[in-house]
């Protein structure tokens, strides 16, 4: 069979292109043989990789690397039927720094949550800026719903902008974790969430994201179209009060063993948070290479 031509094209945690570094790749296939390495000094280089018409074989793991910036890579790519693709890497700087926008300079289809949080933003990310940096990648990812816009007047609208604790959840507290948000919604934000499951979202069994107290009742729903960094929406409702209490939150991985081995235990057992930095990088990855719009919320990774 011909080779497969695969782009890649390499990114600062800026959302720039990285330009004048020594970046090697390297990519090895679905049976785990290494295909070799290359290296460029520019922002994009094409591979020719080998095909075999096996299904497990030809799909590639790519990974880049250059000194200073944290190792990119993607899982499992796969060319499909056509001869010519396309991968977006994100390279960032070891010592790069969240740099958030001004609530100002926040694009318009965030006017709804810049009217709500923006005058005291600034204050809570001088706080934690891991929660802020959190809040907004959830953000973003609820305006990128189909419907999102109305979703996310209606999220915004009920904000906290206080840092949670580990025990906020159970004490059903609203704040802000740098791994979730947790707040009370109104129940259309939940009746919202619910008509995307079967399309945009799948029930999440068995959520880790805490148990329902007598008299509630929960329902857990996650995002299906990325295979990293998914939303995912967790209610617990006390129909007597006419409350809805939101745990949202973005895991590293879609399917559950590796979410299980490699987040959900370490959280659980060890104390490590989710780290919204790592979030923005595969998610930004995510939507490029699954051709869905750009995920950009109002900041960057930058020194």
């Amino acid at each position: 069979m011909p080779n497969f031509n695969l782009a890649l094209n390499f990114f600062k945690g800026s959302r720039d292109p990285l330009e004048n570094k020594r970046i090697t790749i390297s990519v090895i296939d679905g049976r785990g043989k290494f295909l070799g390495t290359q290296q460029t000094d520019t922002s994009t280089i094409t591979l020719a990789l080998p095909q075999t018409g096996d299904f497990i074989t030809d799909q590639y793991t790519v990974n880049a690397s250059t000194k200073g910036y944290r190792d990119a890579g993607y899982i499992g790519f796969r060319p499909g039927n056509n001869a010519n693709g396309s991968l977006s890497l994100m390279l960032v700087e070891r010592d790069a720094r969240v740099v958030f926008r001004k609530p100002q300079d926040w694009p318009a289809a965030w006017a709804a949550v810049s009217n709500r949080i923006g005058t005291a933003f600034t204050d809570f990310a001088e706080k934690s800026n891991m929660s802020a940096a959190c809040l907004l990648n959830l953000l973003e990812a609820i305006r990128l719903l189909p419907g999102g816009d109305q979703l996310l007047t209606d999220v915004a609208f009920h904000l906290p902008l206080t840092v949670a604790t580990e025990q906020s959840r159970d004490k059903r507290e609203a704040g802000i974790l740098q791994d979730r948000a947790l707040l009370f919604v109104d129940p259309r934000v939940k009746t919202a969430v619910d008509a995307m499951k079967g399309h945009e979202l799948e029930d999440a069994p068995g959520s880790a994201h805490g148990k329902p107290k007598p008299g509630e009742l929960s329902s857990s729903l996650k995002e299906n179209r990325f295979p990293e960094a998914n939303l995912q929406f967790t209610f617990f409702e006390n129909a007597a009060a006419g409350k809805v209490y939101a745990d949202i939150d973005m895991d590293y991985f879609r399917d559950k063993f590796s979410h299980g081995i490699f987040e959900f235990f370490p959280n659980t057992f060890f104390g490590s948070r989710t780290d919204p930095r790592k979030i923005y990088v595969l998610r930004w990855m995510a939507s490029k290479n699954e051709q869905k719009p750009d995920f950009e919320p109002p900041y960057v990774l930058a020194v």
